[in-house]
């Protein structure tokens, strides 16, 4: 190939590779996949932080509860639960001659 050839070539392709980046950064442009209500709920976060607020945060007094809350199952674990066990009789403590009470013969 001639040096002219070759130098007409390169211009080329650098022409064709460069209309194409510029086509498929117009065409990412105009097809967002992002919504209006995304758009809206992605704004970024000022960083402006109260450091009024985070010093009363960390002078908190700490509450440590005496007794830790029971943990009530979900109601659909609840419903399920209740169909799934089937109701056991607690024995009842008898009392025997002596005075003492005793639950399935074992003295408690």
């Amino acid at each position: 190939m001639k040096q002219k050839n070759l130098l007409f070539l390169a211009i080329s392709v650098f022409i064709v590779i460069v209309f194409w980046i510029v086509a498929d950064l117009y065409n990412k442009a105009a097809t967002s996949t992002i919504g209006d209500v995304l758009s809206i709920q992605i704004q970024p976060i000022t960083p402006d932080f109260d450091s009024v607020i985070l010093e009363r945060l960390r002078k908190r007094t700490k509450v440590i509860p005496v007794k830790p809350a029971p943990i009530s199952p979900t109601p659909s674990e609840a419903s399920e639960a209740a169909v799934l066990e089937e109701p056991v009789l607690t024995p009842e403590p008898e009392l025997d001659d002596a005075g003492t009470a005793s639950v399935g013969g074992e003295n408690i």
